[in-house]
C-alpha cells in the first residue's frame, strides 16, 4: 500500500520468485544427472586404459583391474542406481573404439554388461544393509568375482579365443580360476577406494564430492 506523493513501497512477489532452473526437483535432476555423467566419464577413461595400457602381466582376466575397479569406485561415490551398468557400457564401448576388448568382441557386449548390473546388485546389497566394512568388501568382492566370470564364459564361446584351440579340462580350470582371482581383486581394490574416499569426504573439513 502506498500513501499519495510517496513511491510505492509494495512489495512484488513476481520480482523475487524463484526461477524454475533452482527448484527442489530441477536441482534433483541436476545432480542425478551429474552423477550419472561422472559413471559414464570414469567408464570411458577405464575402456582408454584397457586399449592401452600394456602390462608384463599376461594372466586371463587381469584387465578387470583396469575398468571394474575404476567403475566400481565411481557407483560407490556417486550412489547412482545403473551406474556401474552406464560406466560399463562406456568403458566398453570407448574401448572397442579404440581397438580394444573387454575380454571378447562386441558379438558377447551384454555379458560384459551383466557383469556391470552384477556390480551394481553388490552395491546396493551392501548399502542396504547394517554390514560392517570387512562384509562389503566381501559382498563386493564377491560380485567383482562373478562379473568377471561372465568375461570368462565369453572367452568360452570366442571364436579369437584360444580355448577353443585347447580344449582341456586343465586350461580351462587355469583360465576360469585366473578370472575369478583378477574379479575378486578388482572387486576388493575398487570397493576398499570407493568407500575410503567416501568416509574422507564425511569429514567436515575434507569435502571433495558434493
Amino acid at each position: 500500500m502506498s500513501m499519495p506523493g510517496l513511491p510505492s513501497i509494495e512489495k512484488n512477489p513476481a520480482r523475487w520468485s524463484s526461477s524454475p532452473s533452482s527448484s527442489p526437483s530441477s536441482l534433483l535432476s541436476r545432480s542425478i544427472s551429474g552423477s550419472y555423467f561422472a559413471n559414464a566419464a570414469v567408464g570411458v577413461l577405464a575402456g582408454v586404459a584397457v586399449a592401452c595400457a600394456r602390462t608384463p602381466i599376461h594372466l586371463p582376466g587381469h584387465k578387470a583391474i583396469f575398468w571394474m575397479a575404476p567403475v566400481l569406485i565411481a557407483r560407490i561415490i556417486t550412489r547412482a542406481r545403473g551406474g556401474a551398468l552406464v560406466g560399463t557400457t562406456a568403458a566398453a564401448t570407448s574401448a572397442l573404439c579404440l581397438g580394444g576388448r573387454i575380454a571378447g568382441g562386441i558379438a558377447f557386449l551384454p555379458l560384459v554388461l551383466l557383469a556391470g548390473a552384477t556390480l551394481d546388485a553388490g552395491v546396493e546389497f551392501a548399502n542396504r544393509r547394517p554390514l560392517p566394512l570387512w562384509q562389503k568388501l566381501l559382498v563386493l568382492g564377491t560380485a567383482g568375482l562373478v562379473g568377471n566370470m561372465f568375461c570368462f564364459v565369453k572367452r568360452l564361446f570366442d571364436p579369437m579365443g584360444s580355448l577353443l584351440s585347447a580344449a582341456n579340462l586343465k586350461e580351462i580350470a587355469v583360465f576360469a580360476a585366473s578370472h575369478a582371482l583378477f574379479g575378486l581383486l578388482a572387486g576388493v581394490l575398487g570397493s576398499s577406494a570407493g568407500y575410503c574416499l567416501l568416509k574422507v569426504n564425511a569429514q567436515p573439513d575434507a569435502k571433495v564430492f558434493s
